[in-house]
């Protein structure tokens, strides 16, 4: 039976890891070894995608349950109380991390790191193939690793930006013509593959996917330009 209801963690049982990130004392230990091991034999400074991806209080999952249900998706994002996010999963500790640029060390490297330091890769892959490669899992949030001793977590911010840029690309959104729809947009990311399809008829919500993905103006292109996009992003995930 998991220690505390999901999205209900005490405050007092967290610590910063980022701007938005929290993480139990004991996700935070292991995740910041796992850091620094994956630059140790990658030189890759891996990192927690940007906004709550980190533990998710009851609110964060309601407001990203209702961010993509406006929008037609509610499939990105669990039912508020049900998500591996909140400390919790099936009635089990369980303590979910999104990764950013698990793509630039490579899918059976990743893995392999995960597995080092106490997380899992891959819980809710589908028919063999990782559904969400960049969402890892710890089972035990509340119990430190041996290799932690009394030290308290560290910061896993970005540090040097010129470092971040060499393994970690930014975030795009490009957009084009659509006979149906007033228009057609998608996030994409070329380091980790992440590609986020969007139709709507509301012109606003160019402006609030740019914000909430930290893309900057949207990119026009043709729509064959926009199909290779998306293959490419296609191409770069783990098969």
């Amino acid at each position: 039976m998991a220690r505390y209801p999901n999205g209900r963690i005490p405050s007092s049982m967290l610590v910063t890891v980022g701007p938005e990130q929290v993480l139990t004392r004991a996700t935070a230990a292991r995740w910041a070894a796992m850091v620094k091991e994956g630059k140790r034999r990658h030189g890759v400074t891996l990192r927690i995608s940007s906004g709550a991806n980190g533990y998710r209080t009851i609110q964060n999952q309601q407001q990203a349950r209702d961010y993509w249900c406006a929008r037609g998706n509610c499939g990105m994002a669990a039912w508020p109380g049900t998500s591996s996010h909140g400390g919790e999963y099936k009635g089990r500790d369980c303590l979910a991390i999104d990764v950013a640029n698990w793509s630039a060390i490579g899918w059976s490297n990743f893995t392999r790191l995960c597995k080092d330091y106490g997380f899992q890769a891959g819980y809710f892959d589908g028919n063999g193939k990782p559904y969400e490669p960049w969402h890892i899992i710890d089972w035990s949030p509340y119990s430190m690793p041996a290799t932690a001793g009394n030290a308290r977590p560290i910061s896993t911010d970005p540090g040097d930006p010129e470092e971040e840029d060499d393994d970690m690309a930014r975030n795009v959104i490009y957009k084009t013509t659509d006979p149906k729809y007033k228009f057609r947009a998608a996030v994409t990311n070329d380091v980790s593959g992440l590609w986020v399809e969007f139709v709507d008829n509301q012109a606003g919500t160019m402006n609030e996917l740019a914000r909430a993905y930290q893309t900057g103006d949207a990119i026009e292109v043709t729509p064959s330009m926009f199909a290779a996009a998306r293959d490419a992003a296609a191409a770069v995930r783990p098969r």
